[in-house]
């Protein structure tokens, strides 16, 4: 019998665990899902983004150069004569590429053009996402039962509410605890190099998706993380409660010993 209890204890604080965890990550899946839509229409600014960049910049200047003659040519000749429409549009390039994009009609078309194809991609790649959402629903019944067996369990151990409710505060203290720290860490690796071993070290091209997915994402981390350490301090609160309740019965029970 003493073994059951055992193995009852637990696998229900493994339950519970695993079932808090589950809980969490389906809050977290369901306001991801929910927002996705708001990385629709974001390729137009990423794409415009990677082709002001500096690392890209010299690519535009090659655009307004006279046929055959280099950069470092076309800049010593502007120094001489600064007031030629040619360096009048270099001038305008280096201080405001986008400015000087939108007085190129041609250019402006041919980026449009790359940005409807790659719109209807990055499109196409969020509504197949979504279809993902449905699971969601399964994931919140599959942690509840999780939840609620976990419950059962420890307290068929115990056979003792009180002492039951003080194992699962602790269990739920430390799953929520840790999920905190969890989702502050997923946070730091999106915000920080995790791109870099999808598209290399090109930092045209990194940090424009990174401020996009930065947009959508970090709200929703952030109230993970919240959430998770609201939760987790409430069971600390109901498991430093439940420890003197638990206490003060026991000093009850020995006086009582004590009398008879």
């Amino acid at each position: 019998m003493g073994f059951l209890q055992s193995l009852s204890k637990f696998f229900g604080r493994v339950f519970f665990g695993i079932g808090l965890s589950l809980l969490l990550l389906g809050v977290f899946a369901q306001m991801a899902f929910g927002t996705i839509d708001s990385l629709k229409g974001k390729t137009a600014t990423v794409v415009e983004d990677v082709i002001t960049s500096p690392e890209n910049l010299n690519l535009l200047l090659q655009n307004v150069l006279p046929p055959g003659v280099s950069l470092d040519e076309f800049k010593q000749a502007c120094a001489a004569t600064p007031n030629t429409e040619e360096c009048q549009q270099i001038k305008q390039l280096s201080e405001d590429p986008k400015g000087f994009i939108k007085s190129q009609p041609d250019l402006q078309k041919q980026i449009d053009d790359q940005v409807k194809q790659a719109d209807q991609q990055v499109n196409d790649v969020i509504d197949r996402a979504k279809n993902y959402g449905s699971y969601v629903a399964t994931t919140f019944i599959i942690s509840i039962i999780l939840i609620l067996l976990g419950i059962i369990l420890v307290y068929v151990g115990f056979m003792n509410w009180k002492e039951s409710a003080y194992i699962l505060s602790v269990k739920g203290a430390i799953a929520t605890g840790l999920a905190a720290v969890y989702y502050k860490i997923a946070q730091s690796a999106v915000n920080g190099d995790l791109l870099s071993s999808y598209f290399g070290e090109n930092a045209s091209l990194i940090e424009p998706i990174q401020k996009v997915l930065a947009e959508w994402i970090n709200p929703i981390f952030n109230k993970m993380f919240f959430l998770s350490t609201g939760l987790a301090v409430l069971f600390i609160i109901f498991a430093v409660g439940m420890y003197f309740f638990k206490k003060k019965d026991l000093k009850k029970g020995n006086k009582e010993s004590k009398l008879l």
